[in-house]
Order: C-alpha cells, then structure tokens, then sequence
C-alpha cells in the first residue's frame, strides 16, 4: 500500500495498543489508512522521510512524556495535526492539551466504540471517501 490519503503515527509506549489503534484505523478505512508505530518520542521523531498526515501521542512515554511531547514533536519538524491519547481523566486534561497545541484529546477506551477513526477523521480528514 504506497498511495494512501492518510498516514497515521500512533506513538504509544505499549506495543501492543499501537497495533491495535493501527488495525482499527487501517480497518475503518481499508486501503485510504496506512499506519505505523513508535513507542518513543525519539524513535517518533526519527520517522525519517515518512511524513505523517496525523499523530496519535500518548502521554506516558518514557523519554517524555507530558503535554511537553506535543511541543516537542514541533520542534522536532512535525507539522501534523497531534491527537492526544490517556488513560487519565483528570478535569481540564483535554482542554490543556488543546491549549499546548494538540488538535484534539481522546480518552483511551473509546477505540472500540469508533471513537478513534472518528477522531482521526476531524482532524485529519481523508480526501477520499
């Protein structure tokens, strides 16, 4: 798969949450979603020439996590829109992360229900339908 409207990097500490956000959006639009995985912000930014249309960034990572990562892979040369991912519920969390330059907040658990294709769609839309 070579021409897809839509790359995706899911960066995630946990392997095996990566792979299954990437088959759940690769499934939600077959063909039109290629994704790819880090789970580091350094193996993230070292992406090379693969340029992603739309980040998934969890905020537990162990070489910085935070809202700090969000500024970071700006400064690292990310353009994309950055979805922030957590398992944390704290009141305020999603409107910080908006404020630090994220396009948008998603609780984890919320990718079974369509939320997360949903999600990738409002910020990243796909030019093909």
């Amino acid at each position: 798969m070579t021409d897809v409207a839509l790359r995706v990097l899911i960066v995630d500490d946990d392997p095996a949450y990566g792979r299954l956000a990437g088959l759940l959006l690769e499934e939600a639009r077959p063909g039109v979603v290629q994704t790819r995985t880090a789970t580091t912000l350094a193996a993230a930014l070292a992406a090379g020439p693969w340029e992603p249309g739309c980040v998934l960034l969890d905020l537990s990572l162990p070489d910085g996590g935070g809202l700090d990562a969000v500024a970071r892979l700006r400064d690292g040369g990310v353009d994309a829109p950055v979805l922030v991912l957590s398992g944390r519920t704290d009141p305020g969390i999603a409107d910080e992360a908006v404020a630090r330059g994220a396009a948008g907040f998603l609780p984890k658990g919320r990718e079974l229900d369509g939320g997360l294709a949903a999600a990738v769609a409002a910020i990243a839309p796909c030019p093909v339908s």
